[in-house]
């Protein structure tokens, strides 16, 4: 079950505003990821936790899930080595 949606601002009667965060399947569903890959990525902290200790949700603004994963390097590329020069190779 999902605590926390999709970040957006809402108007209430009130004139009070909410602001509602991305889940961790939110997260994955924005990246286009399936859930158990975005568990085992290193998140960013999150924006926003709702209760306590391990029951915690965690929620994150699209701005910083977007502003996380334009850092992160592309895939294949977390520690590859560089091309080794061959013979009759150009730089």
């Amino acid at each position: 079950m999902s605590i926390v949606t999709h970040e957006r601002v809402q108007s209430r009667e009130n004139g009070e505003m909410t602001v509602e965060y991305l889940s961790l399947l939110d997260v994955a569903r924005h990246l286009g990821v399936s859930r158990n890959t975005v568990a085992r990525y290193r998140l960013p902290e999150p924006d926003v936790r709702v209760g306590s200790g391990l029951n915690a949700a965690r929620g994150w603004s699209v701005k910083t899930i977007d502003e996380w994963n334009a850092q992160r390097p592309g895939p294949g590329n977390w520690g590859r080595r560089k091309a080794v020069e061959t013979k009759g190779s150009k730089e």
